[in-house]
């Protein structure tokens, strides 16, 4: 029996290797079956890793997006990169900090790989943000993200204001039109000025 402990070398530094099965120790596997008998060999390769897995976060497209800007209805993208596969457990959500709002862009997992998760957000009335969409963490929502070693992720991911993607909600103000002092001196109403092109 081998037991790995933390520190020990993970995949990346190699394999541990069953050198062989000494006379008279050979035992039962769950199946029933002696080892010898059960791979027909004495010596095997086993894969360690002993260490969580790490991720990058990024916001990666939009869809509506004008010079930057995204409005009501338009939709944002982030992704979790991880640097190992990983098992996903639950419904894992992306926090975005919008502004100060805090919001939870939602897992898609058809558009996510064993290394990368996508996550979208649609964009809602009241939001604002002139510096770019932050993303605060990887929240897990009470379920579980392992390694295949069954290691859990636990590391906090964000990412700082991305200009790439400001928000801007505010409906724009309606124009002022004003006659010019001068021109009502002079004995100019505004349908004049209008017409003559005065004003526009």
């Amino acid at each position: 029996t081998f037991v790995a402990n933390n520190g020990a070398p993970d995949a990346s530094n190699g394999n541990l290797k069953l050198l062989g099965i000494a006379t008279g120790s050979i035992s039962a596997t769950s199946g029933g079956a002696a080892l010898a008998t059960e791979f027909n060999q004495l010596d095997y390769s086993y894969r360690v890793d002993t260490s969580a897995p790490t991720a990058t976060v990024s916001l990666a497209s939009s869809t509506g997006k004008i010079a930057n800007w995204l409005n009501v209805g338009d939709t944002v993208s982030g992704t979790v990169s991880f640097n190992e596969d990983v098992l996903i457990y639950g419904t894992p959500q992306l926090a975005l900090l919008i502004g100060n709002s805090s919001v939870n862009a939602t897992y898609v997992a058809a558009d996510s790989t064993s290394k990368k998760l996508s996550f979208n957000y649609t964009i809602t009335s009241g939001l604002n943000d002139s510096n770019g969409i932050a993303i605060s963490g990887l929240n897990l929502n009470g379920g579980s993200i392992k390694n295949l070693a069954g290691i859990n992720f636990s590391g906090i991911t964000s990412a700082a204001d991305n200009p790439m993607y400001m928000v801007d909600t505010n409906n724009p103000n309606p124009a002022t039109l004003s006659l010019d002092n001068s021109l009502t001196s002079n004995n100019v109403n505004r349908a004049e000025a209008l017409t003559s092109g005065l004003i526009k």
